[in-house]
């Protein structure tokens, strides 16, 4: 079997063939054979299997298996009977089974592109109280995600310190998402508080300071830009701070100044003589 003319092919063939040669001699016609009997092993019949879909979204990865044979060699150099691709290309297998013989698949690997993502409107550093915060994606259709996120909107007002706000998109053909994030940090407002030197209630004629603590800046309703102020009349007083960290505050205290009482007095001549006796004066 498997014979044609003079070749041997073992293509369908499995176990044990036997291959005969016969010679008829021209002159009185003798004729003998030779044979020969030829084991036929089947080859590797192998199978790359992956570990899910052939198709996949960058950043994630398959491994590809075949089963257990003497020897491997994969189209990437490696000698395992396992590999894990995460690049889209054409990935082939070698194996060679005990009986020596040789048996190749491969399979081709397609990577999707990530979408590129990215956001805007969110500053470096924002005071906890700057109010909503619009934040733009792109591209659209995407959603944040991070502490004090409410759809598009960043409100820092119960936050301080670091936070972390990320932007996900996901595109819709082939489902692959990716994350723009960025790092914001929430600096608190500045606590001020007046503090006057006495009571904001007192009589006309009379003064109190008004003071706050110590920062970079400082701005009163007077005008005025100290740290301290005097002030002797009925009034709203307000200041605003800045801190060192370019955050503000602000706080106001009112003053109210009694007006003195009107007071005269009659009875008593511009000028008189020292016996003139007991004058009777008159106050009001």
């Amino acid at each position: 079997s498997g014979m044609s003319n003079s070749d041997f092919n073992p293509l369908t063939l499995s176990g044990n063939d036997t291959i005969s040669y016969t010679y008829i001699e021209p002159v009185h016609s003798c004729s003998n054979t030779e044979s020969q009997v030829v084991v036929i092993n089947p080859i590797a019949n192998v199978s790359i299997i992956p570990s899910g879909a052939l198709a996949f979204c960058q950043g994630n990865n398959i491994s590809l298996t075949v089963g257990f044979y003497s020897s491997y060699h994969w189209s990437t150099g490696e000698t395992t009977n396992s590999i894990t691709v995460s690049i889209a290309n054409t990935y082939s297998v070698t194996v060679t089974s005990s009986n020596g013989c040789t048996g190749t698949d491969g399979v081709s690997v397609t990577v999707y592109s990530l979408p590129t993502v990215s956001f805007s409107g969110l500053s470096d550093t924002v005071c906890s109280d700057a109010g909503l915060i619009a934040l733009t994606g792109t591209p659209a259709g995407g959603y944040f995600s991070g502490s004090g996120m409410a759809n598009d909107d960043f409100n820092p007002i119960t936050l301080s310190g670091n936070d972390t706000i990320s932007y996900t998109y996901i595109e819709p053909v082939h489902s692959c998402s990716n994350t723009a994030s960025k790092v914001v940090v929430v600096n608190p407002i500045a606590n001020v508080t007046i503090i006057p030197s006495g009571a904001l209630a007192f009589c006309q004629g009379d003064n109190i300071s008004l003071s706050v603590g110590s920062y970079s800046f400082y701005l009163w309703s007077t005008g005025e830009t100290t740290s301290s102020i005097i002030v002797s009349s009925a009034n709203t007083y307000s200041v605003t701070v800045t801190s060192s960290n370019l955050c503000t505050g602000t706080d106001a205290v009112s003053i109210t100044v009694y007006s003195l009482p009107t007071v005269s007095f009659s009875g008593l001549p511009n000028n008189v003589c020292s016996d003139t006796g007991l004058i009777a004066l008159t106050g009001v």
